[in-house]
């Protein structure tokens, strides 16, 4: 990770850089410097071209790139990120759990858009598995928030530090971390979206986007409801007139989504702790 930081000092935001600037930059920190990720995205006008990096060399491209977009993006890709998925009442904790995200400039098989650059997803792996016990009941709210981690220590992904009950033990405060997306939503509102979508197959898991404040990215979460499977559709449908507050839903935490420019001015204010304006 110390490349990464080595990166970050570098970034120029807002700034006018030549094209040349960024191309060197990029092969100094992502094709000259051999980490563990060998993979390198390289940004044109019509989409991302994934080339798999040989020893220092710089791998054979096709047409014209967009050298600052490629350093950014190859930038992201390297970030080490968690996703903390956090249910309250009031202002009071009542369950949270942890879980390792990698950010993903092109769209993988299991998202539901076309095309993810500019946009970033941040999947969450075995999402099942670590989010498995996130349920919400009435007067509750649901929060995610995912960051980065700056910290060499600060390795979520270390089986020791995962308990078993896959809540990792390892989320960073301070200034080793950065805030790269934060989004809330209450039981009523994820209730009434997720009565919307389902109709009758109660029990069958549903799609449902919590975007961030001002429209700064999305998370998508899957909703279940967790009466369904037991009492069956019709019976919860009964019951959800009756009592509309009633259910609990299963919350599991699908992928983050955050546009690469915001991403760059969360670790732009971080290292230098300026205020820029957020591009509309």
């Amino acid at each position: 990770m110390s490349f990464v930081k080595g990166a970050i000092d570098n970034l120029r935001c807002n700034q006018p850089v030549s094209s040349q600037h960024w191309f060197e930059h990029f092969v100094k920190y992502f094709v000259e410097h051999e980490d563990e990720d060998d993979l390198l995205f390289f940004v044109q006008e019509d989409g991302i071209q994934v080339k798999r990096r040989v020893g220092t060399e710089m791998p054979q491209i096709d047409g014209p790139m967009q050298w600052e977009e490629t350093f950014y993006v190859n930038l992201i890709a390297r970030l080490r990120c968690e996703v903390r998925v956090t249910v309250v009442h009031n202002t009071n904790v009542q369950r949270q759990r942890s879980g390792r995200v990698f950010a993903e400039p092109t769209k993988g098989e299991t998202l539901a858009f076309a095309n993810s650059f500019p946009h970033i997803y941040f999947s969450v792996a075995d999402s099942e598995k670590v989010f498995n016990d996130i349920e919400l009941s009435a007067g509750e709210a649901l929060c995610v928030e995912l960051r980065a981690l700056l910290d060499d220590t600060a390795d979520a992904s270390d089986s020791s530090n995962a308990s078993e009950n896959n809540q990792y033990e390892a989320w960073r405060e301070g200034e080793s971390t950065v805030v790269l997306f934060q989004g809330a939503a209450p039981y009523e509102g994820l209730y009434g979206a997720h009565g919307k979508k389902v109709g009758m197959r109660l029990s069958t898991p549903q799609k449902v986007l919590m975007r961030g404040p001002h429209g700064r990215g999305y998370a998508q979460v899957l909703l279940t409801d967790t009466e369904a499977a037991t009492l069956g559709s019709l019976r919860v449908g009964l019951q959800r007139a009756l009592h509309p507050t009633s259910s609990r839903l299963r919350c599991c935490l699908a992928f983050v989504h955050v546009h690469w420019r915001l991403i760059v001015l969360d670790l732009f204010r971080h290292r230098h702790s300026i205020t820029i304006n957020t591009p509309g």
